[in-house]
């Protein structure tokens, strides 16, 4: 026999599980600009997320970081690994905050000359002011790039150079708005390196990036800080993602029909 009420509870149930498995599929969003990793690879060869261009296309080249609480500050250090005989590097761009050029503790510290340039212009010259996609360029050959900083790390662009060649690492940026430059793509004639996400503000992706510095002391929109240094404000709350949101929402719902069960029974 049927026990008034129990086909309703059954419809209910069916009617908020789609809707509650929509909401924890929509997690996925852009990443760039996000709290990045303190360590990290990329490679063009192996692990990936770096595309390599004309006299470095055939060179196996990995970059690692490593990223240091310090205090208030963070000690960044980047490190190529280029094979012997391949090109040598002329200068390194790093992205950076738009402000950073302001502050003078946005880069301290630093075992090579730096100026700031614009990561997504073909003319890197001019004034900061003007620059809408600030980068910090190391002006020397390094293997190993360190500095100092007062922000924190966030997923980012980076690309490095040769030194024969007219183009410089804003030339990466002639393709569409949802794409992303691969080596075939780009018809330069300069050795270049960069991120396969570069100058691409959509992806989920997180091997598209490179770890760098932008958010002062852990605060970045939502982004809480690394290793327990600092938040701005709400920034560095824990918030449930939407995937375990819907789960509590199904547990919720489970235990309220169960109840309804017994008490009706």
């Amino acid at each position: 026999m049927e026990i008034p009420g129990k086909q309703p509870a059954k419809g209910c149930l069916f009617l908020v599980l789609p809707g509650l498995l929509l909401f924890s599929g929509s997690s996925l969003a852009e990443i760039y600009g996000e709290e990045a990793d303190l360590t990290g690879t990329r490679d063009t060869f192996d692990v990936g997320g770096l595309e390599a261009a004309n006299a470095w296309s055939d060179s196996d080249i990995l970059l690692s970081w490593e990223i240091t609480p310090d205090g208030d500050n963070w000690d960044y250090a980047y490190t190529w690994t280029i094979p012997e005989g391949a090109r040598d590097i002329s200068h390194f761009d790093l992205d950076v905050t738009d402000d950073a050029h302001n502050d003078p503790n946005a880069i301290t510290d630093a075992n090579a000359p730096y100026e700031w340039v614009d990561m997504l212009a073909e003319d890197p010259g001019g004034s900061p002011d003007g620059y809408e996609n600030l980068g910090v360029k190391f002006d020397e050959e390094r293997a190993e790039y360190t500095f100092t900083s007062n922000r924190s790390p966030v997923w980012g662009d980076l690309c490095l150079k040769d030194g024969g060649g007219p183009d410089t690492c804003g030339d990466l940026t002639d393709m569409d708005a949802d794409d992303f430059l691969t080596a075939e793509e780009y018809d330069g004639d300069t050795a270049l390196v960069w991120n396969t996400g570069y100058g691409n503000r959509d992806s989920e992706e997180a091997l598209h990036y490179i770890a760098r510095p932008d958010a002062i002391n852990g605060g970045n929109g939502g982004n809480g800080g690394n290793g327990g240094n600092g938040g701005n404000g709400d920034n560095g709350n824990d918030i449930p993602i939407p995937g375990t949101l819907a789960l509590l929402a199904v547990g919720t719902l489970g235990a309220g029909l169960s109840f309804r069960r017994r008490k009706e029974g």
